[in-house]
């Protein structure tokens, strides 16, 4: 069972301001519903902003869940061992920086994956509903790497950085994986050098979502920055 729990930090003794602050947790019943143990997920320490989980499936392997939820913008999806502690984490979102994603459910599909459901919120300019929601799917394996579908050959970068860019080409979804690195700085350049999207100091274990569908067909530039060290890649995408 998830579940959040709470704590309050006194800001100001003389005033008695404080703040409340959590974390989320999963609890540990017996088949009688008798409690067993709680544990911390995804987030260790109490913090303002705290990880939401939705959804819970028991892995393929049996010896842990796969969960998902959300996590301020992002969505996650993590898995925990049976005795409660955390074997991966990650989260999921488009590179772009409005953005608010969050996944809902997820289950064991039959060729030894998971799927996870959700949404995708953007808030868009001169629109009089001012957003648009997007019902989303992801695939992933065992140790939490997306799955892609499609046919294109992967395009992955291997110099200092452990970062997988796939498939290239594409004419949908570009998938960024970033993992364990982080302040990375993303770029998307379209061929005149005209800068589409941009997202600065990336956290590490995450995937981002490239939607390629809105532009026009030609050779786009992804430059990543590694912002640890100042150095620089491009990575050149193709749009069909």
């Amino acid at each position: 069972m998830c579940a959040t729990e709470f704590t309050r930090d006194t800001l100001n003794f003389q005033t008695n301001e404080f703040r409340i602050l959590s974390r989320s947790t999963v609890v540990k019943l017996d088949s009688q519903l008798n409690y067993q143990w709680t544990r911390a997920l995804g987030q260790q320490s109490f913090k303002e902003n705290y990880d939401i989980y939705q959804g819970i499936c028991e892995s393929h392997d049996k010896d842990g869940y796969i969960i998902v939820g959300e996590s301020g913008v992002a969505g996650t999806y993590m898995k925990m061992s049976s005795d409660g502690d955390s074997i991966w984490y990650n989260k999921i979102t488009t590179l772009e920086e409005n953005d608010n994603d969050a996944l809902w459910d997820v289950i064991a599909t039959s060729d030894g994956n998971y799927m996870a459901t959700g949404y995708r919120f953007r808030t868009t300019e001169n629109d009089s509903i001012s957003s648009v929601t997007q019902l989303w799917l992801i695939k992933f394996d065992e140790n939490g790497d997306i799955i892609d579908l499609s046919t294109s050959t992967d395009s992955t970068i291997t110099l200092d950085i452990d970062v997988k860019v796939f498939p290239n080409p594409s004419s949908d979804i570009i998938y960024i994986q970033q993992k364990k690195i982080n302040n990375l700085q993303y770029k998307l350049f379209d061929s005149t050098g005209k800068l589409l999207v941009s997202r600065l100091n990336s956290e590490a274990n995450q995937t981002f979502i490239l939607d390629v569908s809105q532009y026009n067909s030609g050779i786009y530039y992804l430059e990543i920055i590694d912002e640890n060290n100042g150095r620089r890649y491009v990575e050149e995408l193709v749009v069909e």
